[in-house]
């Protein structure tokens, strides 16, 4: 009668059987070539956002750094690196700190292996060879066996904790970018000479204390052959009633208040465009940028461009940037049919059936980005870690070597067993064999 064994309950060899296909999930989770493939798959998906024009958004394809799935790939992504760094860590530690000097069983099985002799006794080419190591920069430690002396020797160990360091700042820059996405903001306004606009944290997080920004005056500055070279914003900071500094905010020359930047972007001019009724009442009237639009009861009126020398041969290009012969370039819709386009002189007025368009004044204004991202300190730290990463992993090369001496026929016979940079290594045993006799020979590993 054959016996039983113990007897598994079907419960049990179904959760041992979940253990182990979790384990293998995570196990594929955190392997190297998951990582690369989210890396991937973010670079495409950073690429297919810089395709999109704005204001063609959808669900899916919308502003790609703010939907769900891009922040979810990201955050699968710092996942994977950080667990990946994690499980490497104690063994990387242990590798540093506190390396194994006994000998791998078969020194010939590792990578790089090369096998001198020496006339030298046993004692006295140990000696040797562990006082050539140090002088080339080895970190050396000893051991004895029945066999004979045992050296490991070290060089370039912080190479791996570059590589480390490579990927945690990763995390350090997607952390630094995710909290000033989170409590830092950005937003694009246009501020009329003369104007002033309040900057509080009740519209802008992360503002401690209202202060206004006012536009004394704007001014563009010209090549010789007419072109654009700068836009310069003449810009007072107030707070309280008091003016605490006023500076010229120029492109790549922002102004810096508080934590807060301000950046010259763009400019343009407001038209002051009124809308009036059969009986000459102005029923609408505002300050309206180019390409903005003035509505009232199914009139829309688009200004296009504002030209300040206006040549009726070239309606598109100003003769001068003096206000020489002011025109408006524009386009009226009414009921979203185009019905008159054309160039308007300021104060003349456009008949429109029984009503009335004009543009009686132009205004410049400077078109600033206020801007406040507490990440950034963060991010510039993971770009240092980064940098300091990567010229540790390049310009760091790392060798171990095991190497017993042993007896052979009254001579001393040295394996060398070695894990790390081939070239190194082939210099370092040339060197080694070169001191250790001229009477010596030599075998490497093919």
């Amino acid at each position: 009668m054959m016996a039983e064994g113990p007897v598994i309950p079907q419960s049990e060899a179904g959760k041992t059987q979940n253990r182990g296909i979790l384990n293998q999930l995570f196990r594929g989770f955190v392997s190297m070539k998951t990582g690369i493939g989210l890396l991937f798959l973010l670079m495409a998906a950073a690429f297919l956002g810089t395709l999109i024009p704005p204001g063609r958004e959808n669900v899916l394809l919308g502003d790609v750094y703010h939907t769900w799935w891009f922040r979810l790939l990201l955050g699968l992504l710092c996942v994977n690196v950080l667990t990946c760094s994690a499980r490497r860590l104690p063994v990387l530690w242990k590798a540093t700190v506190s390396p194994q000097v006994s000998p791998i069983p078969k020194l010939d099985s590792l990578p790089n292996y090369r096998q001198l002799t020496t006339q030298l006794p046993i004692e006295g080419a140990a000696v040797t060879v562990a006082n050539l190591l140090a002088r080339d920069g080895f970190r050396i430690r000893t051991d004895q066996d029945e066999a004979g002396p045992i050296i490991y020797a070290e060089r370039g160990r912080l190479a791996p904790w570059g590589t480390l360091t490579v990927h945690l700042s990763l995390l350090v820059i997607t952390a630094g970018a995710l909290y000033g996405n989170i409590y830092g903001f950005s937003q694009d306004i246009a501020l009329p000479v003369g104007k002033a606009i309040e900057i509080s944290s009740s519209q802008y997080p992360g503002v401690k204390q209202p202060f206004s920004l006012k536009l004394n005056n704007f001014t563009t500055e010209y090549y010789k052959d007419g072109s654009v070279s700068d836009w310069i914003s003449d810009i007072t900071v107030e707070q309280n009633g008091s003016k605490v500094l006023s500076r010229e905010v120029k492109v790549n020359h922002p102004l810096e208040y508080n934590g807060i930047m301000v950046y010259q972007f763009s400019y343009g001019t407001s038209l002051n465009t009124q809308i009036t009724n059969s009986k000459g009442e102005v029923v609408k009237e505002a300050s309206v940028a180019e390409h903005g639009v003035l509505e009232n009861d199914g009139i829309v009126v688009r200004p296009m461009r504002f030209i300040p020398d206006f040549n009726p041969d070239q309606p598109m290009v100003s003769m001068s940037p003096e206000l020489r012969n002011p025109h408006v370039l524009y386009i009226i819709y009414r009921n979203g049919r185009e019905v008159d386009w054309g160039a308007a002189k300021l104060g003349e007025v456009i008949p429109l059936g029984h009503n009335t368009v004009k543009f009686t004044a132009a205004q410049p204004f400077s078109g600033l980005q206020i801007k406040h991202d507490p990440g950034v300190p963060v991010v510039w730290f993971g770009f240092i870690m980064m940098a300091a990463g990567f010229f540790v992993s390049l310009y760091t090369r790392r060798l171990r070597l095991w190497l017993t001496v042993t007896n052979k026929a009254g001579t001393a016979k040295v394996d060398i067993g070695g894990q790390g940079n081939r070239e190194l290594f082939g210099q370092v045993t040339d060197n080694l064999n070169k001191h250790l006799a001229p009477a010596g020979a030599s075998r490497r590993k093919t």
